[in-house]
């Protein structure tokens, strides 16, 4: 998984950049000199699809943010102003809320969690992705990153590299993700990979005369229809491609709170798809250019020490301009896909999977139409 930091949002990067006042990984930055601005920590939206302690990641990514001096609104002040608007959903920020921030308690930044996975017994496992979101009328993911760790990641020579202890791995995951944000803070530069080619969607269309000539191209992207046993599956799918898409330069992601907010207000239930009429609706009221949505058909994690994720999902990318699918795929991985000796490269989260699945489909996605797209179109 990795960071994004887009050009459209340099100038309130600035602005939150005033709350990192020490170092920043191996780069040493100077104390800032305007009065230090406020990030918000929503409490982490569970999508594990089941019960769990949340608690010990939340603190460690609360003392990890301090620990490398971003100063976080108080928790009594965050509750406070959480009761008095009824904030029961965390997963995203409606605008309502963005302005509430930064009109009531002088918030810069919120910050968005959303836990996948937290297996603190036998082989501990940690995923979940975050994203700062700035406290404007209408809200932009400034930054967004995810990890996805297990204990067994890089077992080494007889093994000696797997990691049994659940807060060892806490530490090490969390301060991966913290050292991001900080390095988005001060654009002092992010490492990016390139997507994997085993990822590729196995089936793919594309319209032959590509996707919108906006630019950036301003993108929706809807939770995807669950149809696996994996709760919250189609949001973790979603989140994803979010992840992914607002990592391009020529592509500005609708924040999903702010689509979910939509949603509810208008009534609309995109499971099964989403019709054009509709989608020409939210291009309305959201400015999306384009509207992405999709299925999920299996989103299994690993459970046993010999297994590996499987993710299987489609997708399909609306243009209710020209009523048309300009986009749609199909995939199917594993995390042991073309792994052969000495479980190099092998992947051992859903999570990890899903993302860099989502990498190379909107690598295959934005790129421009070739004249043999335009030939198999005819």
């Amino acid at each position: 998984m990795r960071a994004v930091l887009s050009r459209h949002t340099s100038s309130a990067i600035l602005a939150i950049a005033c709350v990192v006042v020490g170092a920043v990984g191996r780069a040493q930055q100077p104390p800032a000199e305007n009065p230090p601005t406020l990030v918000a920590i929503l409490p982490m939206d569970n999508l594990t699809g089941r019960t769990a302690d949340a608690a010990p990641v939340a603190e460690a990514w609360r003392a990890a943010l301090v620990a490398r001096g971003v100063q976080v609104l108080d928790e009594s002040r965050l509750r406070s102003l959480m009761d008095a608007h009824r904030v029961r959903y965390t997963g995203g920020l409606p605008s309502d809320l963005a302005v509430a921030f930064r009109d009531e308690a002088a918030v810069t930044g919120v910050l968005v969690t959303s836990i996948e996975r937290w297996e603190e017994s036998g082989s501990p496992a940690l995923a979940l992705t975050s994203r700062l979101v700035s406290t404007e009328s209408q809200p932009r993911i400034l930054w967004v990153d995810g990890v996805g760790a297990s204990g067994e990641d890089h077992p080494g020579f007889l093994d000696l590299g797997v990691v049994t202890d659940p807060g060892i791995l806490l530490d090490r995951t969390i301060g991966k993700l913290a050292d991001s944000l900080a390095a988005s803070l001060w654009r002092t530069g992010i490492k990016s990979s390139h997507p994997e080619r085993r990822f590729r969607p196995r089936q793919e269309f594309r319209h032959p005369e590509g996707l919108s000539a906006a630019s950036p191209t301003r993108i929706a992207v809807l939770p995807f229809t669950n149809r696996c046993p994996r709760r919250h599956a189609g949001d973790l799918v979603a989140l994803h491609f979010v992840h992914q898409l607002a990592m391009r330069e020529d592509v500005e992601v609708v924040e999903p709170g702010v689509v979910r907010d939509m949603l509810l207000r208008s009534r609309l239930i995109p499971e099964g798809g989403i019709a054009f009429n509709q989608a020409a609706l939210l291009k309305e009221l959201l400015g999306a250019d384009l509207v992405l949505t999709g299925d999920v058909l299996d989103y299994i994690d690993t459970a046993g020490e010999n297994q590996v994720p499987v993710v299987d999902f489609m997708t399909q990318l609306l243009d209710s301009g020209r009523r048309s699918v300009v986009w749609s795929s199909f995939h199917h991985n594993t995390g042991g896909d073309r792994v052969w000796f000495f479980d190099k490269g092998r992947i051992r989260t859903a999570g990890a999977l899903g993302s860099a699945m989502a990498q190379a489909t909107v690598e295959r996605m934005l790129r421009e139409p070739t004249s043999s797209d335009r030939s198999r179109a005819k």
